[in-house]
């Protein structure tokens, strides 16, 4: 008998609970289903609402947890289920597809507020895990000043400081990639300093006025001390380290639509600042250089001089050899430096298995971390293109 109570107790705590999480999840934020975009706009003029749009993928985590565990919640139903009509849209099937990129959406999940005739309003892009504080955001963005009106501002000519970082601040929460670097651009020229005391400036300098020939970066080169005293040592200088040596790539290499670029007044103005900065790395950047530019003006005989060269002298970088294997792959047909580039290739995948040979067991539960290129795979499929 007291077995059978206690499973009695168990079969209503459970029901209970199931029924409280069934409770939960319909005072959450009630989304149509079945209808196309357009009936949902229809339905919103109807009532009088906006629209919230929950533009997720099945792949993406954080639109899972938003959808699991935060729109669910109490808070969001009393906020949103009286002012929108709520949708929730794969990006990446139906009309989804022509949906995203009318949206220009390029990362997930991204949160959409329209207005009843479709217009947007605002934007966020990112998950928050605390259903209260995503609800104040939302509401200090849309009873405050949303993203349109703000667009609407900076487009009338304001240039305020205190305006365009707060503007900047709604740009880097909705990911726009078009008009954050040119607020940012505004809000570090002639103001380079304030990046010590203003992070806000500081993440704005290392995501979109990093580039090398910039006063911001100048800047950054000579101040080098104090902003790794208030933002980390090594996360800085990592950071400064790694635009410099990839630079040259984006002086004398194959831009994102597959051109060619050789900005010869660039790798002049670059090279004159490597040496008034007094940069430790300057010659292996400047070898770098040299083989890019041989590539660019298809001198592909020096280029093989000088790839050969910084292997020798400052040893194999992969992600370099990579780019410059790929080059000559595509743009090449010397067979003698094809078949040069086949050989670099080769030693260094024996290399490459050697030092895996030699490394040292790990203690058990340990995970060994691995670069997010496996040149293994990479070099194999590089050499298998160059066979005659």
């Amino acid at each position: 008998m007291k077995t059978l109570r206690h499973i009695m107790l168990l079969v209503v705590l459970l029901v209970g609970t199931l029924a409280g999480r069934a409770q939960t999840a319909s005072e959450g934020i009630r989304f149509v289903a079945d209808k196309t975009f357009a009936e949902v706009l229809a339905q919103a003029r109807q009532e009088g609402k906006r629209v919230f749009v929950d533009c997720y993928t099945t792949w993406c985590g954080p639109c899972k947890m938003l959808a699991t565990q935060v729109f669910p919640q109490k808070v969001c139903g009393d906020y949103f289920n009286p002012a929108f009509v709520s949708v929730q849209i794969d990006m990446e099937k139906g009309e989804g597809v022509e949906l995203a990129k009318r949206w220009g959406i390029s990362a997930y999940p991204t949160l959409l507020f329209l207005s009843a005739d479709g217009t947007e309003v605002h934007r966020i892009v990112g998950a928050e895990s605390d259903a209260t504080v995503f609800v104040d955001q939302v509401k200090k963005a849309l009873e405050g000043q949303t993203l349109a009106e703000m667009a609407a501002r900076y487009e009338g000519g304001d240039r305020s400081r205190a305006f365009l970082s707060d503007y900047l601040g709604m740009l880097l929460k909705a990911y726009d990639k078009q008009r954050a670097p040119e607020v940012a651009h505004l809000l570090l020229d002639g103001h380079e300093e304030e990046m010590v005391s203003d992070p806000l400036l500081y993440m704005a300098f290392r995501r979109f006025d990093n580039d090398p020939l910039t006063p911001a970066f100048d800047w950054a080169m000579r101040h080098e001390a104090a902003l790794a005293e208030k933002y980390g040592k090594e996360v800085h200088a990592s950071f400064m380290q790694t635009t410099l040596t990839q630079y040259p790539f984006v002086l004398a290499g194959r831009n994102k639509a597959g051109e060619n670029v050789l900005n010869r007044e660039g790798i002049s103005r670059f090279r004159a600042l490597l040496k008034a900065w007094n940069v430790a790395e300057r010659e292996s950047i400047e070898q770098t250089l040299d083989v890019n530019v041989a590539a660019m003006e298809g001198n592909w005989s020096e280029m093989r001089r000088q790839v050969e060269r910084a292997q020798k002298k400052f040893g194999v970088n992969d992600q370099h050899l990579a780019v410059w294997a790929s080059l000559i792959q595509t743009g090449c047909q010397q067979a003698d430096v094809r078949q040069a580039a086949v050989g670099w290739m080769e030693r260094r995948l024996q290399q490459l298995e050697e030092e895996k040979a030699r490394q040292a067991a790990l203690p058990e539960g340990t995970v060994r971390a691995y670069s997010m290129v496996d040149f293994t795979r990479v070099y194999p499929q590089l050499i298998e293109r160059m066979k005659p």
